[in-house]
Order: structure tokens, then C-alpha cells, then sequence
């Protein structure tokens, strides 16, 4: 679908194609909001801020080729740079580099059990250094088809991102605001899924009476963004289209995450 919308020049075309495909992948209720907020307390909550230790004085990722992870994880992370690599070559993912799955280790453990979490990133992790960044997931994603394990590593990977940019000096987000662009992180690389990886998804979404918590999360954050108000907002009165839409749909999502008393609890004890 952006796809489509990168080979128009005209700036006018640019408008009416973006604002065809905005209409078709997103819904236009807000229905989910209670599913949002059954299912984040049970995704990637609250190991993502802790703090366990000194951090180094700088971080990046310099790896050309991706660490050793179990090939189920690996093809999740080669999504993941496929679709980020195209966005951010087009400005359109602000996120983290594609480059970056190159230093991501994926490993697993009984994460729901533990702490009601899918995944987590800790920040300041005794096991953090230059070009080695783990990431712990629920085991039950061994049994998960690599989109769905794709969606949960963007999140994380997104509170990586973030990781190092505070290390490097940049203004630490908010708890609130961290959260916010991990879930926006994960709706935008489904919106970059090609036809048939979306129907694929989308039959789960609608047919699955036992949805995993990452589609719950796009149902949620899709059915909260409407597409006449992002119309009347962000496409007749705005030059600046994509950034209008980039802020819009974080509002919507920042409202999610305010509400949900999980994250009311972690953000805000």
C-alpha cells in the first residue's frame, strides 16, 4: 500500500492515492478500546523501564549481518528489516534503522508467567553491550507464525532504540510516551505488509476465537483510528500530510495506553 503511494510525484495524487489507501486499512469505530485494554496488560509491559544496572556511556549497532538467533526468531527479524529498511529509505519509520535487528538477541522463557508479559527489553540489562541487545519473549511464540512474532520484536526493538538513544544523550521519553511509539512502531509494519501477509493476518483478526495479544493490539489501535477525522485533520488543511497522519495516529494510541490501568500502575507509581 505505501508502496503505492512513494511513485507519485504530483503532490496532489500523492494526497487523493494516501488518502484511498488510508481509508481501506483502517476502520472507522472505536469498538476495541476494552480489547486494547485486556490485552496490553499482558503485552511487553513493564520490564522495559527497569533498571538494573550502570549503562555504558555510548551504544550503537554497527553489525553488518544479523547475530545467531533460532531460525523461527530470524525469520521474524528478517521481516522486520525488510519492511523497516523500505520505510526508513522513504522516511516513513521513525522508529529504529533496519540495521538494528542486526544486533538484537532473541531469547526465550515462561515471560507470561513470570510477569503477565509477552516480551521485554530491560533497560540498563548487565548483558547489554556494543552491537548485543537481548530480548526476552514468552516461549508460547515457538508456536507462532513469524508476522505475529514479527509485530512483538517491533515493539521491543523500538524500546532498544530508545535505550540507546537515552545512553547517547538524547532526552529520555516519557513512560507514557515510550509505549506509545513501541505500539505505533508495531502498527506501522503491519501497515507495511504486502497483500497477501495482510489477509493472512486480517483472517486471524476476524476469525481467530482465541486472538494473540499483537493482533489484539492492531484490532484495538485500528479501530481506534478513524478515518474521517484523520481525513478532515491531516488531508485538507495540512501541507505536511504524513506528518499530520504520524502525530494523529499517536494521539489515538497515547489515549489507549492512558487508559489502560496497567500502564497507569507502571507509569505512574
Amino acid at each position: 500500500m505505501r508502496r503505492l503511494l512513494l511513485t507519485v510525484v504530483s503532490c496532489i495524487a500523492f494526497i487523493l492515492i494516501f488518502s484511498l489507501a488510508y481509508y481501506i486499512s483502517r476502520g472507522a469505530t472505536v469498538k476495541a478500546l476494552s480489547l486494547f485494554n485486556k490485552t496490553s496488560s499482558t503485552t511487553a509491559k513493564p520490564s522495559t523501564t527497569n533498571v538494573t544496572g550502570e549503562p555504558p556511556k555510548e551504544l550503537s549497532c554497527t553489525r553488518t549481518t544479523r547475530l545467531d538467533n533460532d531460525p523461527l526468531f530470524d525469520r521474524a527479524l528478517s521481516v522486520i528489516a525488510e519492511k523497516t529498511q523500505f520505510e526508513r529509505t522513504l522516511d516513513m519509520f521513525p522508529y529504529f534503522p533496519a540495521s538494528l535487528v542486526n544486533c538484537i538477541k532473541v531469547n526465550m522463557s515462561n515471560v507470561h508467567t513470570q510477569n503477565g508479559a509477552e516480551g521485554y527489553f530491560i533497560f540498563n540489562d548487565k548483558d547489554i553491550k556494543q552491537n548485543y541487545f537481548p530480548i526476552t519473549i514468552d516461549d508460547s511464540y515457538a508456536e507462532t507464525d513469524d508476522l505475529i512474532t514479527a509485530i512483538l520484536l517491533t515493539h521491543e526493538i523500538t524500546h532498544v532504540q530508545q535505550y540507546i538513544d537515552q545512553v547517547n544523550g538524547k532526552e529520555p521519553l516519557s513512560c507514557i510516551d515510550k509505549e506509545t511509539k513501541a505500539f505505533h512502531a508495531q502498527d506501522q509494519i503491519m501497515g507495511d505488509f504486502n497483500e497477501e501477509e495482510r489477509k493472512s493476518v486480517d483472517f486471524k483478526i476476524e476469525n481467530d476465537t482465541n486472538l494473540n495479544p499483537q493482533l489484539q493490539i492492531i484490532k484495538a489501535i485500528d479501530d481506534a483510528i478513524l478515518f474521517k477525522e484523520a481525513h478532515d485533520n491531516c488531508f485538507l488543511n495540512v501541507k505536511d500530510t504524513r506528518t499530520c497522519l504520524m502525530e494523529y495516529e499517536e494521539s489515538k494510541i497515547k489515549s489507549l495506553v492512558l487508559q489502560n490501568k496497567t500502564y497507569q500502575q507502571e507509569c505512574y507509581q
